[in-house]
């Protein structure tokens, strides 16, 4: 199918699939889509979900996938390039603590940010409301 835009979208997918042949059985679904833009570049992505695939979720499934993606490594950015530090992992740890941690940062920083009037006025004394540490405004 062709969105508004004039991409090509191509999905495939698959339901009830288990996600390994030992342990608790989990049953997954399985989508893999192509796009292919207006100048013929191709993007391939996959995703695993509980939602149900048919011809008609598929594609908002896909979009929802992409935001997501989208969101998560814009958060990344921020961490790893505005003072904070840390790096991608993306072994996510035993029960996906190496997730949690970066997005408890983030989320404690973002409501010193909206909230705290001492932070505040911490922040606007770097020249661009970035965080760098070692250097002093």
């Amino acid at each position: 199918m062709t969105d508004d835009n004039g991409v090509k979208h191509w999905c495939r997918c698959a339901n009830s699939v288990p996600l390994n042949k030992t342990g608790p059985v989990e049953i997954l679904n399985v989508l893999d889509c192509v796009e292919t833009d207006k100048k013929g570049k191709r993007y391939i992505w996959g995703w695993i979900t509980d939602i149900p695939l048919t011809e008609e979720t598929m594609l908002p499934v896909s979009e929802g996938g992409r935001c997501r993606w989208y969101i998560k490594n814009e958060i990344f950015y921020i961490l790893k390039n505005q003072g904070y530090e840390l790096e991608h992992n993306y072994d996510h740890g035993v029960q996906h603590l190496a997730t949690k941690l970066p997005y408890l940062t983030f989320l404690v920083d973002q409501v010193q940010q909206l909230c705290c009037l001492v932070f505040q006025e911490a922040l606007k004394l770097w020249a661009r409301g970035t965080r760098t540490y070692g250097h002093t405004p």
